[in-house]
């Protein structure tokens, strides 16, 4: 779970596990009460796949809410696994929240659960989900519903109506969690939000898209791996040089600094002119040379090599928009304040291998001429770049590994770990 840090006698903190059957709206209530997208929300059931914790703070409060995977009942390894991690949720932590979707029916709800959790809660509260999907739901006999409950989760404190769509009655819930909180260390003190690393985002956002775009069944045969996550650190004096090395370039274009007329008759006579006046000041003799020997010099051309009349007047004319730029900005006589090398421009190089289970299914996401991936990869990059604050490149290609979901090798590294119920799975990279 992790260590407590910060003792503050002030301080509160209460861990929160977060159950329901698939599609009950777990996700949308901790990001609706995070404040952050963090946990990937779709129309679809069990797009959940690992648990983690994040965390919100009220004042001196802090409420760790752990995510977990919809309970439901399934003999598929990857389904086990899935039921394991929630289960684990439910066991790790202070109070338990049971979410009871209104839109569908209850009693089979809290029947399926008290089969997938073996009737075994610690401290509960039950918190009824989607009330903004029915009509007049203040007049459901939702009390009498707890009272029966009861019998099978005999736990059971309170309950709650709630709209995460909404936030109808989210203060109310909001409230009872800092007020039952007890005074503990924090457990995030230095500004996390979560327990699990912006890779583990990554993917879970990547899925999220595939989930979105491509329907059927092809999503829950899909599973994404990072394969490189890498932070590059740019200097912004560097960034800075190379904007204005592309502005130079761009001004001798001559495409935003305005360039003089340029008479090519006249600068031609005037060349000829300056010429001649060069050959007769050559033949005058000096009055430090000796009249034995006579040195005439050439006088160089101070144009850089290669660089016509043009090209040049275009030069003198980009330099002298800049001068009088930095004339405006900083003064006729004062120049521009020298800055310390600073550190910034995080750029996130992330290469991810969606797994497919057969050729078939990775051609679909590929699309026509890559299409349906490169909209995949578009929308995810946009929700990790709204996550970490910076710019990322995302690179996507597919994979084809046959059965991957009894590949004991890939289950761990998406953090599925064997429990005790597990298959014999062959262990393959």
């Amino acid at each position: 779970m992790g260590r407590r840090f910060e003792i503050n006698p002030k301080h509160k903190s209460l861990t929160v596990s977060v159950l329901g059957i698939p599609n009950a709206g777990k996700s949308s209530l901790i990001n609706t009460l995070v404040g952050v997208d963090l946990s990937i929300v779709t129309s679809r059931e069990q797009t959940t796949r690992n648990k983690f914790n994040c965390v919100f703070s009220v004042d001196d409060t802090e409420i760790v809410l752990v995510d977990t995977p919809g309970l439901h009942k399934s003999s598929k390894e990857l389904n086990k696994r899935m039921n394991e991690q929630a289960r684990e949720g439910a066991r790790e932590t202070d109070l338990n929240l049971v979410l009871i979707d209104l839109s569908r029916e209850v009693m089979k709800q809290f029947t399926s659960l008290n089969y997938s959790l073996h009737g075994s809660l610690s401290r509960t509260w039950v918190v009824f989900t989607k009330c903004d999907l029915i009509k007049k739901h203040s007049e459901l006999p939702l009390e009498a519903v707890i009272e029966q409950v009861k019998e099978m989760f005999p736990e059971i404190e309170k309950s709650f109506v709630v709209s995460a769509t909404t936030e109808e009655n989210i203060s109310e819930l909001v409230t009872a969690l800092c007020d039952t909180a007890p005074f503990s260390p924090h457990m995030f003190p230095f500004g996390n939000i979560s327990d699990k690393p912006e890779r583990f985002f990554a993917t879970e956002y990547i899925r999220e898209q595939i989930f979105e775009l491509i329907k059927a069944e092809i999503p829950y045969e899909v599973a994404v791996v990072i394969e490189e996550y890498k932070d590059v650190v740019q200097d912004q004096e560097m960034t800075k040089q190379r904007k204005m090395r592309v502005d130079y370039q761009t001004a001798l274009m001559g495409k935003e600094v305005r360039l003089p007329t340029y008479d090519k008759e006249a600068a031609k006579n005037e060349k000829v002119v300056e010429e001649t006046k060069e050959v007769e000041a050559a033949q005058l003799p000096s009055e430090e040379s000796t009249p034995e020997v006579e040195t005439v010099e050439k006088k160089q051309d101070p144009r850089p090599e290669g660089l016509t009349e043009v090209e040049e007047l275009k030069a003198q004319a980009a330099k002298e928009a800049v001068a009088q730029s930095k004339e405006e900005k900083y003064g006729k006589d004062k120049k521009e304040p020298k800055k310390e090398m600073e550190r910034g421009d995080v750029i996130s190089h992330i290469s991810a291998a969606i797994l497919v289970n057969r050729p078939s299914q990775r051609a679909i996401i590929i699309g026509s001429k890559g299409s349906m991936i490169k909209e995949i990869g578009t929308r995810a990059r946009r929700k990790i770049e709204t996550l970490t604050g910076h710019r990322v490149f995302l690179n996507l290609h597919v994979k084809v590994s046959p059965k991957w979901f009894k590949n004991n090798y890939v289950l761990e590294e998406i953090g599925l770990d064997r429990v005790q119920d597990s298959a014999r799975v062959w262990r393959q990279r």
